[in-house]
């Protein structure tokens, strides 16, 4: 309730504007019993601000932009939390990346990444990392680098995986693999040879 007030009234409403002793300050609209605006005793200096040119701060006297707030943004709890760090937080107040997702995600677009992490990603490439820091599912594609590995971190293959598979349907496209030792034209190594390779390499030519 205020104590000192000015009312405004007219035929279409009716408002007020007055303190509550010491506390607060504080605009009301009467007509509809809604407190509109309300300022307590002690607030922080550059609480709100409005600059000539039309900018607004809010913790700040001299916002850059039309809107400038110094300090973190919460919105509607943890839906979204923005802080001073410029760690971003979507269902978490507590974000501990730049950006940092608790909740499940549902997208036909996951992520393009321009930047390095650990491990790091070429420019506009994607890291999937499940489960352990060595990770149990590791995923990226980058210009014509294609890698998946599970359970491992060889690098020298395009798809690498450490331990067994179950699949529906296997589809081999035989013109891209090393058929061609079976053409008439194919010089084969002597059985030297092959047992030198054996020996340098760990497995057959």
């Amino acid at each position: 309730t205020l104590e000192s007030k000015i009312r405004f009234k007219n035929g279409s409403g009716e408002w007020e504007a007055g303190i509550n002793g010491a506390e607060f300050f504080q605009i009301r609209d009467v007509s509809n019993n809604k407190s509109c605006f309300t300022i307590q005793q002690n607030t922080p200096g550059n609480t709100l601000y409005l600059k000539s040119d039309g900018k607004v701060g809010i913790g700040t006297a001299n916002p850059a932009s039309k809107l400038s707030v110094a300090g973190d943004i919460d919105i509607n709890g943890s839906r979204l939390h923005v802080g001073t760090d410029g760690k971003i937080g979507i269902g978490t107040n507590s974000p501990n990346y730049f950006l940092d997702i608790s909740h499940e995600i549902q997208s036909d677009f996951v992520a393009s990444i321009e930047n390095s992490v650990l491990p790091p990603i070429p420019s506009n490439g994607l890291l999937i990392r499940l489960s352990s820091a060595n990770g149990i599912i590791q995923a990226w594609h980058s210009g014509s680098n294609e890698v998946m590995r599970v359970e491992t971190n060889a690098t020298n293959h395009q798809m690498i995986l450490d331990g067994t598979m179950k699949t529906k349907e296997v589809i081999v496209d035989q013109d891209v693999w090393s058929d061609f030792v079976f053409q008439d034209d194919y010089a084969l190594p002597s059985l030297d040879q092959v047992e030198r390779h054996i020996k340098d390499n760990k497995h057959l030519p």
